[in-house]
């Protein structure tokens, strides 16, 4: 059975460790979790860009958690037992890393595969779609709200689930194709 978080990550400003929201959806053997938070980021600044995509400000996290705060409740997902998945995986993973390193948080290690990648290698040749995962939601007819850090996760593990039938199915096929997970 299969064990994998569909992750994404919103950020504040151009500083990689300013996250501002975490979104998971955890599939555990059938099981699925959904986590979203709010984060109050390092360092507490909002640019108006990157507020005006994901619609996070400083008062909407006013209240919220830090990183390393929340970090408590999500590590048992980072040590290994499940297997990370992220749409442009290198975005969210040099976020987590710098989260990591600011807050002086040991112990976390893990695999991780990149979505868009791996839907690139197993979709047969033939078949023709933009691999941004708002492009992809598009050409596979899924409703998507984009730049939300849940609905982003969700939306990867939607897009694989429409393409492969299962998590199962993706998991088979990435070991047929010898496809390396990477570590973090």
């Amino acid at each position: 059975m299969s064990k994998i978080v569909f992750l994404d990550f919103e950020v504040a400003n151009k500083n990689p460790a300013s996250i501002c929201q975490i979104g998971m959806y955890v599939y555990d053997n059938g099981k699925k979790i959904k986590i979203s938070q709010k984060i109050k980021p390092w360092p507490f600044k909002f640019d108006d860009h990157r507020s005006e995509l994901h619609k996070i400000t400083a008062d909407v996290v006013a209240n919220s958690p830090t990183f390393k705060n929340f970090w408590k409740q999500i590590t048992k997902f980072f040590n290994g037992t499940y297997l990370i998945c992220a749409h442009s995986a290198w975005h969210d993973m040099r976020y987590l890393q710098r989260a990591i390193w600011k807050f002086h948080i040991h112990g976390v290690k893990f695999n991780y595969i990149c979505s868009q990648e791996t839907i690139k290698l197993l979709l047969p040749k033939d078949i023709k779609l933009k691999m941004g995962l708002k492009s992809l939601a598009e050409g596979l007819n899924l409703e998507f709200k984009n730049h939300d850090g849940f609905e982003d996760a969700k939306m990867i593990y939607q897009i694989i689930k429409k393409l492969f039938y299962s998590v199962e199915v993706f998991e088979i096929l990435c070991k047929r194709n010898n496809y390396n997970y990477k570590s973090f």
